[in-house]
């Protein structure tokens, strides 16, 4: 696949299995107060939680050969996400709302953003070691999920009529169907699309190294531990 990037929007290309066209029916309606507060319901569930996570007992030393067993799984996760975040971006970057991907990443799944902020989300608490951590972080992307993704389908239907309604039916919501993957032979990338997503990753970059420092210092004599939780 050949990669143009480009500083403004490109013209849509063309491909045998791209169901894209520019909206011509009205937009869906504004989002929801609940959708619009979404981050900051999900950040309110997640850092009370983080605090009492932070004062409990450490489950495992910070040496021992299960806690780097779960460095690497934990690294593995966050990877994966960032990378994927990467990938949608090049596709959907400037984008969103005016054209329906259907290819790359977004062959394999509806929301390729969305599971790659998921597996952002899940790599703290696989690196910190904690089931508990990693249970709430996934009740806690599931209602964020819940509480954005309705209106954005809505929307999505609403602009791109069958071409939505065919891709609905044949791509995943959240789990990737690898069967379906399929790319253009060329793709323009928007750079105001890589800007936004560099500005995203300038604040998530720092994720598992925090949780390296956590676990260091939760291992310090000196740290405070009120409780203990799996």
């Amino acid at each position: 696949m050949t990669v143009v990037a480009v500083e403004h929007e490109p013209r849509l290309y063309n491909s045998a299995h791209a169901m894209t066209h520019q909206s011509s029916v009205p937009k869906s309606a504004k989002k929801t107060y609940w959708g619009r507060a979404r981050a900051w319901v999900s950040i309110l569930l997640i850092v009370p939680v983080g605090i009492v996570l932070v004062l409990s007992q450490p489950p495992l030393p910070a040496n021992s050969p299960v806690q780097l067993g779960y460095d690497v799984l934990g690294w593995v996760c966050f990877t994966l996400g960032a990378t994927l975040r990467w990938w949608a971006t090049l596709y959907i970057g400037s984008r969103k709302g005016h054209k329906l991907m259907v290819e790359g990443p977004y062959s394999l799944c509806r929301n390729p953003l969305y599971l790659g902020t998921f597996l952002i989300t899940i790599s703290i608490g696989v690196t910190l070691g904690s089931l508990w951590l990693v249970a709430w972080m996934c009740v806690v992307s599931m209602l964020y999920l819940q509480l954005t993704l309705p209106n954005e389908e809505s929307r999505l239907a609403n602009s791109f009529g069958d071409d939505y309604s065919n891709y609905r039916q044949s791509v995943p919501l959240f789990i990737p169907r690898l069967s379906h993957y399929r790319a253009p032979e060329t793709l323009n990338v928007s750079m105001a699309g890589l800007k936004s997503e560099m500005r995203r990753m300038l604040r998530w970059m720092w994720v598992p190294l925090l949780c390296q420092f956590l676990i260091v210092l939760r291992n310090q004599s000196w740290w405070a531990d009120y409780i203990h939780i799996p």
